[in-house]
């Protein structure tokens, strides 16, 4: 090799030693530039691909916060409490009680035994008392049909009749039976 190199011309050496250093940086940039540049271009995928898992992610969790917020606790426990686990005759009763003792309405109650407990109701009242009572049972947390409702002014008092039907969470009021 001293005997190839002593016969070469200073600039043939040079040429050479720019050939071996093009050759060289061509192997850097192919085996090692290369291969970071593919690794980098991975790199890149798997960031979109993250990216748009975070904005599915985002998107399922505004949708669980509108849920959420539909469905708050304190919209469960109402739902819950308005169908009670069992039908209790002496809670409705007492509930009539309470509510008429506090407008000062007189009523009587007629009583069946079914799953679901229907309660013919009458009581008579001044106009205020009467649309107190009816308020009343509009606000009332637990599912009460009315039907039959009957109201009468006579003088200075109002008579009311109604059948109040009210509903375990076992018996439901059938929608297509048209009772309402």
């Amino acid at each position: 090799m001293n005997k190839f190199l002593s016969n070469m011309t200073e600039r043939e050496k040079t040429m050479l030693i720019i050939l071996a250093l093009l050759i060289a940086l061509y192997g850097f940039y192919s085996f090692v530039i290369e291969s970071q540049i593919v690794r980098l271009n991975e790199i890149e995928d798997k960031i979109v691909d993250t990216e748009q898992q975070i904005q599915e992610i985002d998107i399922y969790l505004q949708t669980h916060e509108t849920w959420k917020k539909r469905y708050d606790p304190e919209t469960i426990e109402k739902l819950n409490n308005s169908i009670p686990p069992t039908l209790q005759k002496p809670q409705i009763i007492v509930w009539l009680e309470e509510n008429v003792d506090d407008t000062s309405l007189s009523f009587n109650i007629d009583q069946d035994e079914l799953a679901s407990l229907q309660v013919q109701v009458s009581f008579t009242g001044t106009y205020q008392q009467v649309k107190q009572f009816l308020n009343e049972l509009y606000e009332n947390q637990r599912f009460v049909d009315v039907s039959n409702l009957n109201v009468r002014q006579h003088e200075e008092a109002w008579r009311v009749e109604m059948m109040l039907t009210y509903y375990g969470q076992n018996h439901y009021p059938n929608k297509n039976s048209g009772d309402n």
